[in-house]
């Protein structure tokens, strides 16, 4: 990476960053899904990166919302951690895996 990206990456934040990106993958995936109509067999690491993309940004906005009601440290520290249990479980639930495992080696 060159002086001037890194000057220019500092300025953004890491959601800024990333969105084009993101964007770029939801057009790739709609087209996907409208043209093809069909499962996009996604392996465990795409299905943990996608996991991961959308517990961040989850907790992006958990944030915010966080500060704009002005909760006590306690309060946003238990509703970050009900948060990431309930998508563990939705994702046991649903798929039949442990997100707990999408780490181990």
């Amino acid at each position: 990476m060159q002086q001037g990206e890194k000057e220019n990456l500092n300025k953004k934040t890491l959601g800024e960053s990333l969105t084009p990106l993101l964007e770029a993958i939801e057009s790739s995936i709609l087209d996907y899904e409208v043209i093809l109509n069909t499962q996009p067999h996604f392996p465990i690491n795409g299905f943990r990166a996608a996991t991961k993309i959308f517990s961040t940004a989850l907790m992006d906005k958990i944030y915010d919302l966080q500060c704009n009601e002005g909760m006590t440290r306690d309060a946003a520290i238990a509703m970050v951690v009900s948060a990431g249990e309930e998508l563990s479980k939705l994702i046991k639930i649903y798929t039949g895996i442990d997100s707990h495992d999408f780490y181990k080696q």
